[in-house]
């Protein structure tokens, strides 16, 4: 029996990996906007690594979905330096990365930028797996697990299921590419890494291992900002 054919079966409780988006000190997310000026006002932090919001206008079509305190990390995947980022592709909808604000015992808060911003890729490549099926090119998710958004792509395995391959990182920062529904759920995994990624948003190019149900070799990423 081969490990497509066992993958087809009902999985271990090892084989499948659990994410829990509530990580303490880590709050990424993914949201999406109307064309169109933003609505608030901001202010860039002085290691160019982020914006901060200082002031939701009534015209912000998102006010809902943010606060004042927050950072503007991304647009559409781009890490966010200056003024004129927000001026690209502001005729059609965008998607921005925000980094939450944690309360103080105090009542103060603060941001969690423990990861970094630079670090963002629009899509990920990936080659070199044993695996065929799991080269290709995968696109940043508006989901996000561990903190920090997934990456996927859509394609087929072993006779002709339609599956979607997720890059995603656990709770404990280590990353996994694994078999998914259409609902991006992590499920069972092909490869992993064993150090910890808590200051990269976005997957290691190098040091994945193979895993019970993967195909030597492993494969080798590279980001496309």
């Amino acid at each position: 029996m081969n490990k497509r054919q066992k993958i087809s079966m009902s999985p271990t409780k090892k084989n499948v990996i659990a994410i829990n988006d509530n990580t303490a000190g880590v709050g990424l997310r993914i949201i999406t906007i109307n064309p169109g000026k933003i609505g608030v006002n901001i202010s860039f932090n002085d290691d160019d690594d982020g914006c901060t919001i200082n002031e939701i206008l009534p015209s912000c079509s998102f006010a809902n979905e943010v606060a004042v305190g927050e950072q503007i990390v991304s647009i559409d995947g781009r890490p966010v330096t200056k003024k004129e980022d927000f001026a690209i592709g502001n005729d059609k909808v965008r998607s921005l990365g925000i980094m939450s604000v944690s309360k103080l015992s105090d009542g103060s808060s603060i941001v969690n930028n423990n990861t970094s911003s630079r670090q963002l890729a629009s899509q990920v490549c990936v080659d070199g797996a044993g695996m065929n099926e799991v080269n290709g090119i995968y696109n940043l998710s508006d989901q996000t697990s561990g903190g920090v958004p997934q990456y996927y792509k859509e394609g087929t395995w072993g006779a002709g299921h339609d599956m979607t391959f997720l890059i995603c990182r656990d709770i404990n920062n280590r990353w996994h590419f694994t078999l998914s529904d259409h609902n991006h759920q992590p499920g069972l995994e092909l490869y992993s890494t064993s150090f910890d990624t808590a200051r990269s948003m976005t997957p290691p190019e190098n040091g994945w291992e193979t895993t019970e149900l993967g195909d030597a070799p492993s494969p080798r990423l590279t980001m496309c900002i």
